[in-house]
């Protein structure tokens, strides 16, 4: 989910182009509208700090692990807490548009500045978590170098507020800029060409409003589509990931890859600054999609549990999660924009517009998280397991991953639903295939449900205008 927040952010600038709904910063001035943004963007790390030092305290008096796991739960609030409350700042309290009226409308340099509120909030959270990795790399340290373990130097507090930076933020918000830049960049080409050459970018009705004629849509379109092809090579220039050319890591997926006839993709090895046992896909065409595998995974596993996780993120290639859940996203703020236009409110419908999108991408996550379990247990399957022996190994795997990150497997989560759920659905898989029939069924439904939203909201957005 914090990965998810800087996509609200930036819909919430987006929300900010064109005509949009009036803002708290035109009844109290550009100053008064920044003082109030950056107030309550910091408000979240401001007021848990007393608690998480209260809590690291309780660590460092008895070591426990309880503690330890309450301070990650408080920062990891803290920062979805600053990222949600940046959008707010910028839809409602006006914090881009006191920006835009202190230094200008710049390309993209007044989306940038209207980001360092948040920027902050991240650094003085990220103060908050080199305190706890201080004292978790001491308290770990006798006993690594009793096993002989090679242990690295911890990062220095301006490293580590800068690694954390470009993991929280910058690794979704960069893409999102280069998006923005595009956008504002052909808006004034586009402008400026039409000074030359009048009619062959804008053509204007007898009223005088112009609008864009097919060859700058397909300018525009184009210079997007490029920009989203190449995000995944953006954002693994920033997380600290290292491309894995041969060993353990590349043949267990190259075998799942041989066994689901499922092209290879690259590897790269992923050390987070938080110690993440985690794996994830991205990349929507085979030039720019990779598997990422952070460190700690490859270390605490075994190499079925292990196969079970990669099989797991190989399913979302396979069955082609990332462009269905890109496809919700653009339609859903497609649609959101067609109906405030008809009901009168050119900017969006406000609040209802990240929620509508929090919802929806939710609601597609999670069917297409299930069915990525399902496909990691069918291939284990095609690999030479029995199902049940498929299903108890993808089971196992994710009880490892809820161990190694500290997490209950009751608790539930936007994007992935709970272990628990994910877990009972195995032990139903297992004991009747017709289950996983419906798995696959339903995640069907949902890309077919995605299609039609898609076609239903562009001919709303033509119809409106």
């Amino acid at each position: 989910m914090t990965m998810f927040i800087p996509i609200l952010v930036l819909i919430a600038i987006m929300s900010r182009f064109g005509e949009a709904p009036p803002t708290l910063e035109g009844a109290v001035g550009p100053t008064n509208a920044l003082l109030v943004s950056l107030a309550i963007i910091v408000a979240p790390p401001a007021l848990g700090w007393p608690l998480t030092r209260k809590r690291m305290r309780g660590f460092d008096r008895t070591g426990s692990l309880v503690d330890v796991a309450r301070v990650g739960r408080m920062l990891a609030f803290e920062q979805m807490g600053a990222g949600l409350l940046t959008a707010a700042a910028i839809m409602w309290v006006g914090l881009l548009d006191a920006v835009r009226a202190s230094i200008g409308d710049l390309v993209v340099v007044d989306e940038l500045a209207a980001c360092l509120p948040w920027v902050l909030a991240t650094c003085i959270i990220s103060a908050q978590s080199h305190s706890l990795e201080v004292r978790l790399r001491g308290a770990a340290m006798v006993g690594a170098l009793d096993q002989g373990v090679e242990i690295s130097a911890h990062h220095g507090l301006l490293a580590w507020m800068w690694l954390r930076l470009r993991e929280t933020v910058l690794c979704t918000l960069a893409p999102g800029l280069v998006f923005l830049l595009w956008i504002e960049i052909a808006e004034r080409g586009i402008g400026w060409i039409d000074g030359l050459r009048p009619g062959l970018l804008l053509v204007r009705d007898a009223s005088g409003r112009a609008g864009s004629t097919g060859i700058a849509d397909a300018l525009v379109s184009g210079g997007m589509v490029a920009i989203a092809i190449a995000s995944p090579l953006i954002v693994a220039a920033i997380l600290p990931t290292v491309r894995v050319r041969s060993g353990r890591l590349v043949e267990i997926v190259a075998a799942i890859c041989r066994a689901t006839g499922t092209r290879c993709p690259p590897v790269r090895l992923w050390k987070p600054s938080m110690g993440q046992a985690n794996a994830m896909v991205m990349g929507v065409v085979p030039g720019t999609r990779a598997v990422l595998v952070s460190e700690r995974l490859v270390a605490g596993m075994s190499d079925e549990q292990l196969g079970a996780v990669l099989a797991h993120e190989i399913g979302h290639v396979k069955l082609r999660h990332i462009p269905w859940i890109a496809g919700s996203l653009i339609g859903t703020s497609i649609a959101l924009h067609a109906v405030s236009g008809a009901i009168g409110h050119p900017g969006g419908p406000g609040a209802w517009s990240l929620l509508a999108i929090v919802i929806v991408i939710g609601l597609v996550s999670r069917r297409f998280e299930r069915q990525a379990d399902l496909f990691a247990a069918e291939a284990l399957e095609r690999m030479g397991m029995q199902r049940q022996d498929a299903c108890r190994t993808m089971f196992e795997a994710l009880l490892r991953v809820a161990e190694m990150n500290r997490v209950a497997i009751t608790r539930r989560d936007h994007l992935h639903g709970s272990i628990k759920d994910r877990l009972d659905r195995l032990v139903a898989i297992a004991r009747d295939p017709t289950a996983g029939v419906r798995t696959h069924r339903i995640a069907a439904w949902t890309k077919r449900a995605i299609g039609a939203g898609l076609i239903a909201a562009a001919a709303g957005w033509f119809l409106v205008g």
